[in-house]
Formats: structure tokens, sequence, C-alpha cells
């Protein structure tokens, strides 16, 4: 009576491929993406072998994502590989996948030649923090919440989200503005387009101007997003927009204050000077202040002069104030 056979085969090669990239196993994929497992078997008998394949994908959570088995359809010679693909499955959780495979022969009564266990893929954990929030009105910008709005006025929101993670990212965002008597105010919502937001980069949203046209407080809900294809909120804001009055406001407002060094140092006469300028209602108060301060120092140091102290208001009466 012959021996039996002892069959030998290796698994030599293992790949994912998701979207439109092709990896060694294991490899680093991302929530949305599809994968195809690619694995390769060598024939390390002396005669042609009959191979085959099978393996199984379970997600971090442990279940079960894709089984596959089959069969090549002829054989492979002594010393060749036989590739096999799987059909595609879905990535859509943080984590670790996990890959079981066999290697087979003799497809009548079949023999694991070989075998590998371990990660198939991971996800990275997508992860993002919103950094500022202001709102604009009456040509002033400031961080949300905001007190004493006066009614009349147009608001608009903005806002920046930044990608916390290690991969270049596509930043979305969604936010609802209710008014003092908790009926839509605005809604805005938007994904950034590629190529996307770099590691540790922050993206800016300007939503829509709306009307503040009640007295109360205005209220908003704010998600900071990633992963277009299947979104994933990574922070998020509720609470105070702004309250609103209808209490004539103060004529004038210090927006920009700047003492410089030699004010601490020098002891004499000084000389004081008010100015008043008119600006157009569109460019940001604030920085018309900033730009004032830095272009009064240039001119009095090229005079030969010393800048001790500038103070920039801004008339925060209502346009149409009557």
């Amino acid at each position: 009576e012959a021996p039996p056979v002892e069959f030998e085969g290796t698994i030599t090669k293992k790949e994912l491929r998701h979207n439109s990239a092709q990896d060694t196993i294991p490899a680093s994929a991302e929530i949305g993406e599809e994968g195809i497992v690619f694995i390769w078997g060598r024939n390390d008998m002396t005669t042609n072998q009959k191979m085959g394949i099978e393996w199984s994908v379970h997600d971090p959570d442990g279940s079960l994502v894709q089984e596959w088995d089959q069969w090549e359809t002829w054989h492979t010679g002594p010393g060749l590989e036989q590739g096999f693909m799987g059909p595609t499955f879905p990535i859509t959780k943080e984590g670790s996948y996990y890959l079981d495979v066999y290697l087979k022969m003799n497809y009548d009564n079949p023999v694991i030649v070989n075998e590998w266990h371990g990660v198939l893929c991971t996800t990275e954990v997508l992860q993002g923090t919103i950094t500022i929030m202001q709102l604009e009105y009456d040509g002033v910008r400031k961080d949300i919440p905001v007190s004493d709005v006066w009614v009349g006025n147009r608001g608009l929101v903005l806002i920046w989200g930044r990608n916390d993670t290690s991969l270049t990212r596509l930043m979305g965002i969604k936010w609802t503005v209710y008014d003092p008597d908790g009926q839509v105010a605005d809604e805005y919502s938007a994904f950034e387009w590629p190529p996307g937001c770099p590691p540790g980069d922050e993206h800016g949203f300007i939503g829509n101007s709306f009307p503040l046209d009640k007295e109360g407080t205005y209220t908003i809900e704010v998600d900071l997003k990633m992963n277009p294809a299947d979104p994933v909120v990574v922070d998020s804001y509720s609470g105070v927009l702004c309250t609103t009055t209808t209490e004539v406001p103060p004529e004038y407002e210090l927006i920009h204050e700047t003492i410089y060094h030699f004010a601490y140092i020098y002891d004499g006469e000084v000389e004081e000077t008010t100015a008043t300028f008119k600006t157009d209602p569109f460019t940001p108060s604030a920085w018309m202040g900033e730009q004032f301060a830095k272009k009064l120092e240039e001119e009095y140091r090229a005079r030969g002069g010393n800048v001790l102290e500038v103070r920039v208001y801004v008339d925060v009466t209502p346009l149409l104030w009557t």
C-alpha cells in the first residue's frame, strides 16, 4: 500500500484593496471604504495541484463580515502561485478587522496545507475639535455666546473645526439656529471640497445671513463631522448663540487697545490726540482697528516719535437707528 500523500503549499502574499489603493495586509483603511481581499498560494509539491482558499473576515466587534470559499478552475504547476480574489465588503467601524485564511489542496478530500490569522486592517478613530465659534453682526465679530445684541441686526455664524487625526480628512459641519420662540432661524450644512484638511489644520465654515428680529435668547446646535460618504460626528456644541435686547446700545465700544513697551519706562509730557474716521460697512471694524494702530505706530516712528498707547473705538449705534 502506498504511503499517504503529504500535501504542501504556502500562503505567499496577502493584500487588501480599498477604494483605489491596494496594500499589503495588515493595511490602514478608512471608515466608509469597501474592501476586497486578495490571497496568493504557492504549490510546493512536485506535481500539479488544484488549489483552494477559504477565509473569514470579522469586524472590530467580532461580528462576521464575510466568508469566502473558492477553488481554482484548473490546477497550479509545481512551484507556481495561484491568486484568489473575494467579493467586496463594507468597512464601517473604527478599530481592527481580523482575517482567518486557510490554503487547501486535494479537491475531492480537502486538506489544509497552510493557514494565517491576524489583523486585516485598522481604521483610525475619527477625531476633530470645534475650535472657534463666532457671530458676526453690525460689522463686528464676537465669540459665541454673545450678549446684548440689538434687535434688528442680522447675524452670520462662523465656525472652525480642527482635524485631530493623522490623515488628511474632509471636514463637514451642520448647525441649526433657533429663535427665542423655538422656531428655526437658520440652518446650514456643508462638507469641504477635496483635497481636504491636513492633520492638525483647521477649516472654517461661513453660514447664511439671518435676522435677529426677536428679543430674548437665540440658541444653536452644532455638529462637526468627518467622512462624507458615511458622516461621523466628531464634536458638537449645543447652547446659547446670543441674547438680544431692545435697549439702546452705547454709542461707542472699545474694540482695540495696544500699550507699547515705551509707555512703561517713559516719564514726561505726552500728547493726546483724538481722531475720527469712517469706513465702509462691509469691512470688519476689529480688523480696521488693528490696521489703524499698526499704521499709526509706523508713521510716528518714521518721524522720530514713540507711541505710548492706542485705543480704537467703534460706533455701535445700529445703521438704521433713528
